[in-house]
C-alpha cells in the first residue's frame, strides 16, 4: 500500500514539475528564421490639470518575412481494395462445365442460373444407379431369405435337442441311460437356447 501511494506522489510531482517548466521557460527558438523585433515609442500627453507628467508607452513587436512559393496540390497514393465477404459456391451435382453465366466481379441473385452443366453422360450414371438399385433389392430380398430359413433350423435343432433332452432326462430317472450323454444334450439345448 505505502509503495504504491509513493509512486503515485513521485508521478504527481514529475507531471507539475513539467507543466511549471512551460511556464518559466516561454522563450522563442528561432534559428533558420528572419525574425525582427521593432521597439515603438509613443508619447502620450495627458489632459488632466492634475497629472501633466508625459507618459511613454514602449511596445515591443516581433515580424517575419514569408516568401510565397507553389504547393503541389496533386497526392499520389497506393492501395489495395479488400473485399467485405467471401462467398464458396458449390455445385449441387457433378459434370462438365459447358458455359458461364456471370463474369468476375458482377451481382448475382438467389437461385440465378450461373452455370450450364453438360448432359452426356446423366442417362448413363442413371441407369447403371437403377442397375445397382436393382442388385442391391434382390441381395436384400436373398438375404431375408437365408436369414428366414437359418431361423427356422435353429429353431427346429432347438425342438429336436428338447426333444432329446427330454428322452435322455426320462431314461435317467428310469435309471437305463449313460448320464455322459444327458450332460451333452443339456449343453447343446443350452448354446442353442441363448
Amino acid at each position: 500500500m505505502k509503495k504504491s501511494i509513493f509512486i503515485a506522489t513521485f508521478i504527481l510531482l514529475l507531471v507539475v514539475g513539467w507543466i511549471g517548466s512551460g511556464q518559466f521557460s516561454n522563450k522563442v527558438i528561432a534559428q533558420d528564421e528572419k525574425v525582427e523585433t521593432v521597439s515603438e515609442t509613443k508619447t502620450s500627453y495627458s489632459e488632466d490639470s492634475q497629472n501633466n507628467e508625459n507618459e511613454e508607452f514602449t511596445f515591443s513587436v516581433e515580424t517575419k518575412i514569408f516568401n510565397s512559393s507553389l504547393i503541389d496540390q496533386s497526392i499520389e497514393l497506393q492501395g489495395q481494395t479488400i473485399h467485405n465477404k467471401k462467398i464458396d459456391v458449390k455445385s449441387e451435382t457433378s459434370g462438365n462445365i459447358d458455359s458461364i453465366e456471370f463474369s468476375r466481379g458482377d451481382k448475382v441473385s438467389e437461385n440465378s442460373k450461373m452455370i450450364t452443366i453438360s448432359l452426356e453422360d446423366r442417362n448413363e450414371k442413371l441407369l447403371s444407379a437403377k442397375k445397382d438399385l436393382e442388385r442391391l433389392n434382390k441381395e436384400l430380398i436373398l438375404n431375408e431369405k437365408n436369414r428366414d430359413n437359418l431361423l427356422r433350423q435353429n429353431v427346429e435343432r432347438i425342438e429336436l435337442y428338447e426333444i432329446e433332452y427330454a428322452s435322455a432326462k426320462q431314461l435317467i430317472d428310469k435309471g437305463l441311460s449313460n448320464t455322459c450323454r444327458n450332460f451333452e444334450c443339456n449343453k447343446k439345448y443350452q448354446w442353442y437356447k441363448s
